[in-house]
């Protein structure tokens, strides 16, 4: 079997890249383990959604939520065949040069042979040998769908997006949160934003604490024993943890591709995501070590086949799209947020003003800072809200379009609408 363009993985960055490639080909495969749109935020943002539907059946293991899971995957399925795409289950390896064996879940093994190859297969969570999930009392985000009770008291270990958005469930839930984070904060969070939520959380209860890492977590039947390296110990009725993300390209077997894994079990590219071997691309969360939205993974795999089909395509820069997580309240930020550099400018307004939709639904806490330059044009922003995401996505734009602050003040949004925040804060710069 040939296929001119050949997909390694199904989750957004495969899907993007096979959508896109369906404009210049009409064989196109996309192998993949798992279903089609999975991806490892996809039921945190389920549970974040309908935390009342939690709390009525005192369950996360809630039929309705694998359904609504499954129709998106069927969604993006339908896609796919519409496209033309051709859908392989199985696991794929890389068999010899640009030969690649799929061993498909019946067992039988097929092969495929192609002249572009796209690297989606995604990151899995890695654990210390002593600090494991369970599926009983200790929880990562793969299990949460077992757990099918709700605690009066849970430990939270990491400080990633998912540490944030468990710690925000677990409270919303009336479950005593304690949150344990390392000495170093996590730099991948703006620090600004990493203050504002903590405090956040503090506030709604949330025992924060900051020190030496978890070297062990017990499961003594009734409880979660957590221990620290400075023999800390802190007990509750479960815990969740999220440490951090490994690439799956070390499961391809890549050598035969003359490719070398890096440190971090992914392989060096350009900045187009290609590889030493010009045929092959890494895309998405294989591209190790960095961990994109799902967002920024679609966005670099749209760029990844323009490059393929030589479309005018300029590399991207991911600090210009917008990054999102949590909800209740929603976190988003887009560009370069660098309040020290002398050269850059912001303000900061509270989520509320002049935001009549916040006063309508009672959710007024948050707040939107815009951040621009010496020539006045819009490099980034930060939004912390109930519709942060979509407003940053506004931001987004005007720093893409390199829109200046005296442009963007002249123009009103809907009203009322979190969309006219922006606005407002825009016609109280004085440049």
């Amino acid at each position: 079997m040939n296929a001119e363009i050949l997909i390694i993985g199904g989750g957004p960055s495969g899907v993007e890249a096979a959508l896109s490639a369906s404009t210049y080909s009409k064989n196109i495969i996309l192998v993949t383990k798992g279903n089609v749109g999975e991806w490892k935020a996809g039921y945190t943002n389920i549970f974040l959604n309908n935390i009342e539907l939690i709390k009525k059946h005192h369950s996360f293991s809630i039929s309705f939520f694998n359904k609504m899971y499954e129709k998106w995957e069927d969604h993006n399925t339908r896609l796919l065949k519409e496209a033309g795409v051709q859908i392989l289950y199985g696991e794929a390896t890389f068999y010899h040069n640009a030969l690649i064996k799929v061993k498909q879940l019946s067992g039988s093994e097929q092969f495929i042979s192609s002249d572009k190859i796209f690297i989606a297969n995604g990151s899995r969570p890695v654990f210390q040998k002593k600090v494991q999930p369970d599926g009983k009392r200790i929880f990562s985000y793969e299990d949460m769908m077992r757990m099918n009770w709700i605690p009066s008291s849970i430990i939270i270990i990491g400080d990633g997006q998912i540490g944030y958005e468990m710690v925000n469930i677990f409270n919303q839930l009336n479950v005593i949160v304690t949150w344990l984070l390392p000495e170093e904060p996590n730099l991948l969070i703006d620090e600004e934003i990493r203050g504002y939520m903590q405090e956040y959380y503090e506030d709604r209860g949330v025992k924060i604490a900051r020190g030496k890492w978890v070297k062990e977590l017990q499961n003594t039947g009734d409880k979660v024993r957590a221990i620290t390296e400075d023999n800390k110990i802190f007990e509750a009725d479960a815990a969740f943890i999220t440490l951090g993300f490994r690439s799956n390209v070390d499961q391809l077997q890549v050598e035969h591709l003359n490719l070398k894994l890096n440190k971090y079990g992914s392989i060096d590219t350009n900045e187009y995501g290609q590889t030493a071997n010009k045929s092959v691309y890494l895309i998405g969360d294989s591209l190790f070590p960095y961990s994109y939205s799902a967002v920024q993974a679609m966005a670099k795999a749209r760029m990844a086949i323009s490059h393929v089909f030589n479309s005018k395509n300029d590399p991207i820069d991911i600090s210009n799209l917008p990054l999102a997580f949590n909800e209740n309240p929603q976190i988003a930020l887009v560009g370069n947020i660098r309040l020290n550099d002398p050269n850059v400018f912001s303000k900061k307004i509270a989520y509320y003003t002049r935001n009549f939709r916040a006063f309508m639904s009672d959710e007024k806490e948050g707040y939107l800072r815009i951040v621009w330059n010496n020539d006045g044009v819009i490099i980034g922003g930060i939004c912390i809200g109930s519709q942060a995401k979509e407003v940053i996505s506004i931001i987004g734009l005007m720093v893409q379009l390199k829109v200046t602050v005296n442009q963007a003040s002249s123009y009103f949004s809907t009203h009322p609408s979190a969309m006219e925040l922006p606005f407002h804060l825009f016609r109280r710069i004085e440049l």
